[in-house]
């Protein structure tokens, strides 16, 4: 790689973690990348493929870093002495990778199995402790509705010293508050949660995802007030930002919760853009999935709403009026295909059950 492509490339790349937005970010890598295959430098094009799955996942495109991310790491098991310079990247880019995996039914539980043999032997042969794979299968065990799987892995993470490969504590910190939460500890989340909550610990999703999380533990203990006031704060962070689509159904069904149909109905205009457009299937169930169970409240009280959807939007009418009974049938229309594939997927009925119930409290 000449010098004055790699300074070329690493202005982009710095664009790509210090832009204005997700959107900014992508753009910068999605440059680098151009540029990068029309060098024609190996060396150049592995690096930007790398840095730009990294921004495609963040900006919420995850579907866009699979191939990506398998071509680097096909090329870095041809020839691992090259390319050794990006193994710890590279092993970074794996974990971010495992913990979308849940996101795409088309992915087989053997699939993900193997994709973790495969990033167990590589941190094994990096000097790291599995401890970061561990952690990807919690979540994944979670997002799945697996109890038993996520227990072990809980466990089985918790029992090891983090080390360079970990995500940040924060982060970490509040995926064991959303553990605590999917196992039903709702006191024990709240309170390892705390540093989070106070302010003392954030990051560039935190408490962006942590304030949905502890909507419902909060409302079901009578802590409304604190709710309403994390419901109001968390989604100040996230509204003008695409990739939190995952984050909106807790506002969704707190809000549901609450009674206040207006606002749940201005979350659902403010992003059903994005949820159109998105192929990540899970953050797309869960939103469609909560605005329904939303609306079915709704009806009860009105039988029609205005919002302003995308020209788009399937049932698109200029006067924006919508009999709530449409938009129902039309978000089951969506929700419970869905569902059935990661029913399928994950050899259980969490998409369909135990889901709608935390969505409908």
């Amino acid at each position: 790689m000449n010098e004055e492509l790699r300074q070329r490339l690493g202005s982009l790349w710095i664009m790509g973690i210090m832009g204005r937005s997700n959107e900014e970010k992508l753009a910068a890598t999605r440059e680098a990348l151009d540029l990068a295959q029309a060098s024609g430098d190996l060396d150049a094009i592995f690096d930007a493929k790398l840095y730009h799955a990294g921004s495609t996942i963040v900006a919420g495109y995850a579907d866009q870093a699979m191939p990506l991310f398998a071509w680097c790491l096909a090329h870095f098991e041809q020839d691992p002495q090259r390319f050794q310079r990006e193994r710890d990247s590279l092993l970074r880019q794996f974990k971010r990778t495992l913990q979308k995996a849940d996101e795409f039914p088309q992915l087989s539980l053997e699939q993900i199995e193997g994709m973790r043999t495969q990033m167990g032997e590589m941190l094994r042969q990096g000097g790291y402790s599995l401890r970061t794979l561990y952690y990807t299968k919690m979540t994944f065990g979670m997002a799945i509705g697996d109890r038993a799987a996520a227990a072990d892995a809980y466990e089985r993470y918790a029992d090891l010293a983090p080390d360079d490969m970990g995500d940040c504590a924060t982060c970490e910190l509040n995926n064991e508050l959303d553990y605590l939460i999917f196992q039903g500890d709702f006191e024990q989340a709240l309170q390892v949660g705390g540093p989070i909550l106070r302010g003392e610990q954030t990051c560039a999703q935190v408490p962006h995802y942590t304030f949905g999380y502890v909507l419902r533990p909060l409302a079901l203990l009578g802590s409304h007030n604190e709710a309403d006031d994390y419901q109001s704060r968390g989604y100040e962070l996230i509204r003008s930002s695409t990739g939190f689509l995952s984050a909106l159904p807790h506002h969704l069904a707190y809000l549901s919760h609450r009674g206040q149909y207006d606002a749940a109905l201005q979350i659902f205009e403010n992003h059903l853009p994005e949820a159109l457009d998105s192929r990540q299937l899970r953050g797309k169930h869960h939103f469609y999935l909560a605005t329904q169970l939303m609306l079915t409240r709704l009806a009860e009280e009105r039988p029609t709403v205005t919002f302003r959807p995308p020209q788009h939007f399937p049932l698109y009418q200029p006067s924006g009026e919508y009999a709530v009974a449409d938009l129902i049938a039309w978000l089951e229309s969506e929700t419970a295909p869905l569902a059935e594939q990661f029913n399928q997927r994950n050899g259980n009925q969490y998409f369909t059950h135990e889901l709608v119930d935390r969505l409908n409290y």
